[in-house]
């Protein structure tokens, strides 16, 4: 009986000892949620462009949730709730929002604030982003977008090229050595060309 009552109150102190720990850790979280990574995209937005934002964090009260302030202009400052994703990041949790589209020749500034869930809430912002708007942008991307069409037809040329005449060799082996190379590099130029255009139209 002895024993029983020992054990007992042994549980009993381990389960007082053990909420004490949890209430003493959460009560000493007093610094807001660790914004590990942010990501603004567009990264070169062009008039008419979504902005959106996203985050990464962790707290050890756990994240309750994230705000995005953004502002066009001298305009006033505008809120928008984030959604939370679950990703398969090293810790915590993704935050997503947007906004938009943006006008021409401005500058857009935006941050985020997180927000943790312990009994007396934290927060924590991110530094502040700004971006110029260019009325341009949309043209300077459709040139690039020429430019890599370009060296890409330049590089189909150059693989075909040598299949399309019969050279004068002394040595055979040589000359289609040459071909082979001459190929292969005309193929690589445009499959450089062609990545490049897929990604400035992104």
């Amino acid at each position: 009986m002895r024993a029983q009552t020992k054990l007992i109150a042994m549980g009993i102190l381990l389960m007082v000892g053990l909420s004490a720990a949890i209430v003493m850790i959460v009560f000493d979280d007093v610094e807001g949620p660790y914004i590990y990574e942010v990501d603004i995209l567009p990264v070169d937005p062009a008039p008419g462009d979504m902005i959106s934002a996203t985050i990464y964090c962790i707290d050890r009260s756990g994240v309750s949730g994230a705000t995005l302030h953004s502002r066009i202009g001298d305009g006033e400052w505008e809120d928008y709730e984030m959604h939370f994703l679950a990703c398969l990041c090293i810790a915590g949790g993704r935050w997503v929002a947007q906004f938009g589209p943006v006008p021409a020749n401005t500058t857009v500034q935006v941050y985020v604030t997180a927000y943790d869930n312990a009994p007396i809430p934290n927060s924590a912002d991110t530094q502040v982003f700004q971006m110029y708007i260019s009325k341009y942008q949309n043209e300077r991307m459709k040139v690039i977008t020429i430019l890599n069409f370009m060296v890409f037809v330049l590089g189909i040329l150059v693989a075909v090229a040598p299949w399309t005449f019969a050279p004068v060799c002394a040595m055979e082996m040589r000359c289609w050595f040459t071909r082979d190379m001459e190929t292969v590099l005309g193929a690589l130029i445009a499959v450089i060309g062609l990545i490049s255009m897929y990604v400035s139209l992104e």
